[in-house]
């Protein structure tokens, strides 16, 4: 997966989309440790994010915010899409 794409204002589901097509034994839960791993000051709730993925509530575009607001948070340079 590559990080800086997501730090350039990709976003985050394109992103994982692309990793999970590449790595098809992948799932949301290795797209999630790789995320963690990519990000290591990012706030755990990344985590619960990534894997209510595509469930009922979490969308792309919600997955996208939430994720781009706790890079932010977390001090990381995210340029606007």
């Amino acid at each position: 997966m590559d990080a800086r794409r997501i730090l350039n204002g990709h976003k985050p589901s394109v992103v994982f989309d692309e990793y999970l097509a590449a790595n098809p034994d992948s799932d949301k839960y290795q797209v999630a440790r790789v995320f963690a791993d990519l990000f290591p000051n990012v706030d755990s709730t990344c985590h619960q994010v990534i894997w209510n993925w595509r469930r009922p509530g979490m969308n792309d575009d919600k997955l996208d915010v939430i994720l781009t607001d706790l890079l932010k948070k977390a001090n990381y340079p995210v340029k606007a899409a």
